[in-house]
């Protein structure tokens, strides 16, 4: 089925990248929004052979690139942005979370559907608050999610010369890039701590909930899947023998097929859906 490109105003004025794809012979059943993590964008790896798992189970699919994530205007699958990158906040993700909520709500095509949004990692965090807060959002999925935003900043000496000199720089692994983070981002996190705190919000959290979580992420810990189980006796944890932190993907994806751990995941994700829609 075609897929579709649009963007739409996000933070400061900084577009949003969207795409989005439904089986047009079909009603979908409901809306999945996908938030990508840290370093991460709407088109990395598998992320769109899983929208096309989920688009044909009967769903329609939109993933969206944050304002401040460092892919450029150009091709969207480069960090061709480093200094809107360096300037990201988690108010800023928040924010565009809720004009992608916003303007798909306003679509003809999916006005009338349930809204699940889905996050990965550090997206899962943004989708647990602003699907909290947000009462067009039905239910959460999130992948790997990290269950506080405040132990992901540096500590000790790090911070202290992040905090002097303005800025430090996290190598990309794949692109080699020296990635930016100026000392803005936490203070932004710091006058916006009660709105970002996923304890609280979890504490009161009433939509229905799933959490997909492995073993052996590397790059969080297994055990903020548990805490947000505990947080949320009503969270439907799915904990995986083996993934790593992306579900056995990997950028670029060159198979036709998903991997293992990733088809898991959706089996678990419509399995979740056919029983709350």
């Amino acid at each position: 089925m075609p897929m579709s490109h649009v963007h739409v105003g996000g933070s400061e004025g900084k577009p949003i990248a969207i795409d989005y794809r439904y089986d047009e012979t079909i009603s979908p059943q409901a809306v999945l929004i996908f938030c990508h993590g840290y370093k991460g964008f709407k088109d990395w790896g598998t992320w769109n052979l899983m929208a096309d798992e989920f688009m044909r189970a009967g769903f329609a699919v939109l993933k969206f690139n944050f304002s401040h994530n460092g892919i450029g205007d150009g091709d969207l699958q480069t960090f061709s942005d480093l200094e809107g990158f360096g300037r990201n906040t988690y108010s800023k993700e928040l924010y565009d979370t809720a004009k992608v909520i916003e303007w798909t709500s306003k679509q003809a095509q999916f006005k009338a559907l349930p809204l699940v949004l889905m996050g990965h990692s550090r997206g899962g965090g943004i989708a647990l608050l602003e699907g909290d807060r947000n009462e067009k959002v039905a239910a959460v999925i999130t992948l790997a999610a990290v269950c506080d935003f405040g132990d992901r900043f540096p500590l000790g000496k790090d911070f202290e010369a992040w905090e002097k000199r303005g800025v430090f720089y996290v190598k990309n692994g794949r692109t080699g890039q020296e990635m930016p983070h100026y000392f803005s981002f936490y203070e932004d996190y710091k006058k916006h701590q009660d709105q970002l705190d996923i304890y609280e919000t979890l504490r009161h959290f009433s939509k229905p909930l799933l959490a997909l979580h492995t073993m052996d992420d590397e790059a969080v810990h297994v055990s903020a899947g548990m805490k947000l189980k505990k947080w949320n006796s009503n969270t439907e944890l799915h904990l995986y023998a083996s993934g790593g932190h992306t579900f056995e993907s990997k950028h670029p994806w060159t198979n036709p097929d998903l991997p293992l751990s990733m088809l898991r995941v959706v089996e678990d994700v419509k399995s979740f859906l056919s029983l709350i829609l």
